[in-house]
């Protein structure tokens, strides 16, 4: 039974006006001039929940309802109302006219050991660390801070956990207040919004790391939005082939120098080229060829062949041909008769070659995705064995931008016609285009690409009958308000035309849908995700990054069949390693609520083995999550990392296939050091990682240093990474 009670209280060594409510042992005070927050347990405990902010203006009289307590701040055009049932409290604000409102300002004081953050993955984050300090220092929206829309405060007995329902247009950002890291969440209403309520729940539960994603998880299930994939198999029985399946990018050209067999005839054939018949098969190899590839070709006779990188180059320009289709591989093949490889084995990452040496070495599932979009449009061979193999096989697409038709440095897709340019970009609030990525081109309407995404869905499909599809952006977080009158969108409705199109996909031609991210807005149409284990990295987040000569640097896009950008390794500056690396500060809170309903692993720009001395910690992570890793392959990269790759794959394939629909329901600290980890799945399943350089024994476990142990029943079994 829930009491209301209008009191005065002494809030922060200050005697004000405070309305308090009282369900159970734990009553539920705020000041209704600041908004500030606090909880008194039934031992007179009193708990900070959200800091007072000055310029509200002065209340009215609070007045009782139905559900408990609302009063009106007519300054600041602002209606606050609490209710509190046992251990939650709900606050709800609601402005009269479009505006901003800010709440909760989460300040936390001597009994918060740590903010639980879903950043990612999850991070475990005491409020007085200075390394934590340097990275949480700047404001981002709350969709993409946060892959769940929920935090809490670690108060080592009990968790508080802040849950918001509606969590669009809002922007976390940081602040710290004596030398302690807090936030605050600001949620803005435009003209666009008819309601303009924003709610917070606070619930007082177990004291465990992942307590806020066990009651997101609760509450989803309560509203009737929770889908599992179990339920998304229904429509796509396919989803099946994610359980115990490695996840990577497949690249190399469509035509490779190890494509010719005999390097000494292809060269005399090409040395006639340039005075071929021009309707002769070598002819039309050479009028297709551009400038470019014309000269790589004279730099190929006159090294005499001596040189690999112009072999490649040659090879570079040929695959051109291929990709762009100007040229098919049955032209090239007749231009070079004896003197080159059947065409059907041509390529590298994408090529039926390198899938027949991927299952021989193993591997009997596994999600790979194109390394662009139309990368194996001349290659439905490629897609039939990848299926025919247990494989899911895809092509990276995406819908974010709009750019000029033709444009200088833009990418295939974003190009559509001068149409969509012109009336499908998302417009700002003032009138003006909001820019697309890097600054190129517009931000699209989802609206607007609607039929575009129809007509290219089904033509790259009736063309190479791929297994799944990847969306770039779509469950990123990432959500825009649209003010164009031709296609007007809030976030939340930006948000529901993705998940639409992403179910689109999927029903239509029954296949997996992937996307960058995992945003828990967004994951109801979405199988598998890329970015929620590791995020991305990139320049905005530090210049050294982008710098070439930083030992920081992550790379470029050279050259295009391997770029370094994801096959160079590199070093990992200590604040990046601490937000996504280091086991003490990472918990499975994404795991807790979407292990069984949603396949996450990493972006493609934290792959798996990128950062040196990071590839161990990285797989012992993955296993204990039980989530897949991600690498990007051609044929010479897999070789040279293969015995490490199947060492992996062998203890995390048969664990997946029976943990994917199960929910990860524990998270535990075994040491002090917090190096020692243990999740524990619904089926009893026990998985215990040693981060440490010491063996641990105890709970009838022997784990040595750097290792993890599977433990179902009495059954166990172990894993050492081999990097």
């Amino acid at each position: 039974m829930r009491i209301a009670v209008l009191i005065f209280a002494a809030l922060a060594g200050h005697a004000v006006a405070a309305v308090e409510l009282k369900a159970g042992p734990r009553s539920f005070r705020m000041d209704p001039g600041t908004l500030r927050l606090e909880s008194v347990s039934a031992a007179g405990k009193i708990l900070l929940l959200s800091d007072g902010q000055k310029g509200l203006g002065r209340p009215g009289d609070s007045r009782t309802t139905s559900a408990g307590l609302e009063w009106d701040l007519p300054q600041a055009g602002l209606t606050a109302a609490m209710t509190a049932d046992g251990e939650t409290c709900v606050v709800r604000l609601t402005l009269s006219r479009p505006g901003a409102v800010t709440w909760p300002v989460v300040a936390p004081d001597a009994n918060v050991r740590a903010l639980i953050l879903p950043r990612g993955e999850g991070n475990w984050v005491p409020p007085g660390d200075e390394g934590w300090a340097e990275i949480l220092h700047d404001e981002n929206s709350l969709t993409e801070e946060f892959a769940l829309p929920c935090w809490g405060l670690d108060l080592g007995p009990q968790t508080v956990t802040y849950l918001a329902p509606d969590p669009f247009d809002a922007e976390v950002k940081y602040a710290r207040r004596n030398d302690r890291i807090g936030f605050s969440v600001t949620r803005k209403f435009t003209r666009l919004d008819a309601a303009r309520t924003w709610e917070i729940r606070i619930v007082f539960g177990a004291g465990s790391p992942i307590q806020p994603a066990l009651e997101y998880r609760k509450w989803l299930q309560a509203q009737g939005r929770f889908v599992p994939m179990a339920a998304k198999m229904q429509t796509v029985p396919a989803a099946a082939r994610l359980f115990g399946a490695l996840h990577a990018y497949v690249w190399g050209l469509p035509f490779e120098a190890r494509d010719v067999r005999n390097w000494s005839r292809f060269l005399k054939t090409l040395a006639g080229a340039e005075l071929a018949d021009p309707a002769s098969p070598l002819g039309k190899v050479w009028a297709a060829l551009p400038e470019a590839g014309r000269k790589a070709v004279r730099n190929l006779l006159r090294s005499e062949w001596k040189y690999d990188y112009v072999k490649d180059e040659v090879a570079r320009a040929l695959s051109g041909l291929l990709s762009t289709r100007a040229l098919d591989s049955a032209a090239l093949a007749a231009a070079f008769p004896d003197a080159l490889e059947p065409p059907e084995t041509w390529g590298d990452g994408i090529s039926t070659a390198f899938l027949r040496e991927f299952s021989e070495s193993g591997v009997d599932r596994a999600c790979l995705v194109t390394n662009e979009l139309s990368a194996a449009d001349t290659r439905p061979e490629v897609a039939r064995l990848a299926d025919q193999l247990g494989y899911l096989f895809g092509p990276y697409d995406s819908y974010d931008g709009v750019h000029p038709p033709g444009m200088k440095d833009s990418w295939e897709t974003s190009q559509f016609d001068q149409a969509l340019f012109d009336t499908g970009g998302v417009l700002r609030e003032d009138g003006t285009p909001r820019p697309g990525y890097q600054g190129k081109g517009k931000v699209l309407s989802c609206a607007a690409a609607r039929p575009y995404l129809e007509k290219r869905v089904r033509a790259k499909i009736g063309g190479v009958p791929y297994t799944s599809w990847f969306m770039d952006c779509d469950a990123y977080g990432q959500f825009f308000d649209d003010f164009s009158p031709d296609h007007p969108a809030t976030q939340a409705q930006d948000c529901a035309a993705r998940v639409a199109r992403m179910q689109w996909i999927a029903s239509t031609f029954g296949v997996p849908v992937g996307s960058e991210g995992g945003s828990a807005q967004a994951i109801v149409a979405a199988h598998f995700g890329h970015g929620v284990l590791t995020p991305a990295l990139g320049g905005w987040q530090d210049k050294d990054f982008d710098d070439a000569h930083s030992k920081w640097y992550l790379g470029g896009w050279w050259p295009p069949e391997e770029p370094t950008v994801f096959f160079k390794k590199t070093s990992l500056k200590s604040n990046f390693r601490r937000a996504s690396y280091d086991p003490r500060w990472r918990i499975p809170l994404y795991e807790a609520a979407f292990h069984d309903c949603y396949v996450a692993t990493h972006h493609w720009g934290t792959p798996s083995l990128k950062f040196k001395g990071l590839e161990a910690v990285t797989a012992l992570l993955e296993q204990l999550y039980n989530v897949p890793p991600l690498y990007h392959f051609t044929r010479k990269s897999f070789a040279r990392d293969k015995a490490g790759i199947l060492a992996h794959y062998k203890f995390f394939s048969p664990l997946h296939r029976r943990l994917a629909l199960v929910p990860l329901t524990e998270f535990r600290w075994l040491t002090p050091d917090r190096l020692v980890q243990r999740t524990v799945f619904a089926d009893g399943t026990e998985l215990t990682a040693n981060f440490g350089d010491q063996r641990w024994r105890g709970e009838g476990l022997d784990v040595p240093a750097g290792s993890i142990v599977s433990r179902q029943d009495a059954a166990t079994s172990s894993y050492r990474p081999a990097y």
